[in-house]
């Protein structure tokens, strides 16, 4: 392998970059561009894959409105009237915060899509409303936190659900649907124990 040829230069333009601190992201189109330079390609030929790569790819677009969403819903006021829905439905019931922790659990998965949006979006609060009091020990609460957050790649609408339906060419609808009956069944069975 001859190392003065324009892909072996690419190559280690991105591992260079990539140890210098820069986004692996950037650094592979810093090394594209590098290769079509030296190899006396059409620079916008980089832009052009780009730009196509992102006009195709509907679904991909879906997974940062979620997250866009979800942190929406964290900011605003929406997460305080989750807490007080879901405690009006539940909150009087044996175990009533830890009703309402898995119930806001598995409303908020059916906004976000994200197990990791719904555990930042309700632990702390969650958290401290269930060690006030000394009413459940930190432990349990955030176990159940962490358990109840779970539901959300398995609710619709999904992040991960969205991701095989891209790679597998399946039907986005027909995963949503599949994802109803196992998410709400978790949550059920969550909520009986």
């Amino acid at each position: 392998m001859n190392l003065l040829s324009p892909f072996s230069l690419a190559v280690i333009a991105i591992v260079g970059l990539s140890v210098l601190g820069l986004p692996v992201a950037y650094a592979m189109i810093g090394g594209s561009i590098l290769y079509l330079f030296l190899a006396g390609l059409d620079m916008g030929t980089a832009a052009e894959q780009l730009l196509n790569g992102m006009f195709t790819s509907y679904l991909l677009l879906a997974i940062p409105l979620f997250v866009l969403a979800a942190e929406f819903m964290n900011t605003g006021s929406i997460m305080d009237r989750l807490l007080k829905f879901c405690n009006a439905l539940v909150g009087r019931f044996r175990g009533g915060l830890a009703q309402v922790n898995v119930l806001q659990s598995i409303i908020f998965a059916s906004m976000s899509g994200s197990a990791l949006a719904d555990a930042a979006a309700s632990g702390k609060l969650m958290q401290s409303l269930m060690t006030r009091d000394g009413k459940y020990t930190p432990a349990y609460a955030a176990a159940l936190t962490t358990v109840s957050s779970v539901i959300g790649p398995i609710l619709p609408p999904s992040i991960p659900l969205v991701l095989y339906a891209l790679v597998s060419d399946a039907s986005v609808g027909y995963l949503f649907l599949a994802g109803v009956v196992p998410g709400v069944f978790i949550g059920v069975v969550q909520m009986a124990l």
